[in-house]
């Protein structure tokens, strides 16, 4: 899906496109499926998380540690550890 040299914000932003094409494709013949609604969930959140990378990137260009970036840090955090548990974990059930 990504080459070495391709940026995380890069990557996301195809995953964010090939989600929309997905979901408008196939939500109405999958809207009732236990694992859809997590697919979908997840399809929400990768522009959030995007924008977060993006935050804690531009925060950690002007000054390595700050209160902005361990904050900006922390939210990073735990977006991936909410798709990680509430998302992806769930597309198996």
């Amino acid at each position: 899906m990504s080459s070495p040299s391709s940026s995380p914000i890069t990557t996301l932003t195809t995953l964010q496109q090939t989600l929309h094409l997905l979901h408008h494709r196939n939500k109405n013949q999958h809207r009732l499926a236990k694992w859809y609604k997590s697919l979908s969930q997840f399809r929400r959140q990768i522009p959030k998380l995007t924008a977060e990378i993006e935050a804690y990137e531009a925060a950690h260009a002007i000054k390595k540690e700050s209160a902005y970036v361990m904050k900006a840090r922390d939210a990073l955090r735990a977006r991936i550890e909410f798709l990680r548990e509430r998302c992806v974990g769930r597309w198996y059930l």
